[in-house]
């Protein structure tokens, strides 16, 4: 394991648990599989390993560092819970068998994992929003997975009023807005645009006013659309009409939207210029 390399580390992420007695197995070993499991996990999902490997190394003064512990452990003590003898005591849950102490019930224990999954989301909310500043994170495959979208971390969330199992609403969430930005991209944004704003919602330094307002409006327009094709009642109509006044307010400010003059999506809105022919039975002036 290269984040969680001791009990005390692990300790400091899991408060309120008992400290194993004389002869019994700790937790840090009881959770040893299932930390590197978690470790691996947050491999595949959200960063490579030469860049997990880096945040290993960071003094843990960088926020990075320890919001990726938290996910790591709470990640992994969500998946062992079920698999640990836990009690009930007046401060908390522990892990030591005595008679003493009054087992966990199954509410108990389903309520723990509730808890242990939203703490653990959001520390990765919190950690996808860190990593920009990880430079070597954004030429990552994980960084482009994220900026697929104008919703690239779990804030899409409380657009949309979820609050139980957020991460896994995530995932669910963004395959159905793929398809709804491509068809903004297409008609009315141009790729080249869409594009340019997902990379500064990654990294907000340099967007002017203007852009930021169009990227607020964009982002809200989404939502609804997301919501109208969730809805097994309501009617799956044409993109809003407020899609062409962001449309029209570029237009009128080439120096802000230079991405979107340029490409071919622009040509769509151009007013078709009518020539007079000589064969003509008149003429427009």
């Amino acid at each position: 394991m290269k984040l969680i390399s001791s009990a005390d580390i692990l300790d400091r992420f899991i408060p309120n648990v008992l400290v194993s007695v004389k002869g019994e197995k700790s937790l840090f070993d009881k959770l040893s599989s299932d930390l590197e499991m978690a470790e691996e996990w947050v491999k595949d999902r959200f960063m490579p390993e030469t860049i997990f490997n880096i945040i290993a190394a960071y003094s843990d003064l960088n926020i990075i560092k320890p919001y990726t512990i938290k996910v790591v452990v709470s990640h992994a003590f969500m998946n062992a819970v079920p698999s640990l003898d836990l009690v009930l005591t007046p401060n908390g849950f522990g892990i030591v068998n005595t008679t003493n102490i009054v087992p966990a019930s199954r509410e108990r224990i389903e309520r723990l994992v509730a808890l242990l999954e939203k703490e653990r989301d959001n520390a990765v909310n919190l950690l996808l929003k860190a990593l920009p500043k990880a430079s070597q994170w954004l030429k990552s495959t994980h960084c482009e997975f994220f900026s697929a979208t104008l919703f690239p971390n779990l804030d899409l969330l409380d657009f949309m009023g979820v609050n139980e199992h957020r991460l896994q609403s995530y995932w669910d969430l963004r395959e159905k807005l793929i398809p709804i930005e491509a068809l903004i991209s297409e008609q009315f944004l141009s790729n080249e645009l869409m594009t340019a704003l997902r990379k500064e919602l990654i990294t907000p330094s340099q967007s002017s006013m203007l852009r930021i307002a169009v990227i607020r409006s964009l982002r809200a327009i989404e939502v609804q659309m997301l919501k109208v094709s969730l809805s097994a009642t309501a009617p799956h109509g044409s993109p809003p009409s407020t899609l062409i006044h962001i449309v029209n307010t570029i237009r009128q400010h080439p120096e802000e939207f230079p991405e979107w003059h340029s490409s071919s999506v622009a040509e769509l809105y151009q007013p078709a210029i009518y020539e007079n022919s000589k064969q003509d039975k008149g003429y427009w002036f």
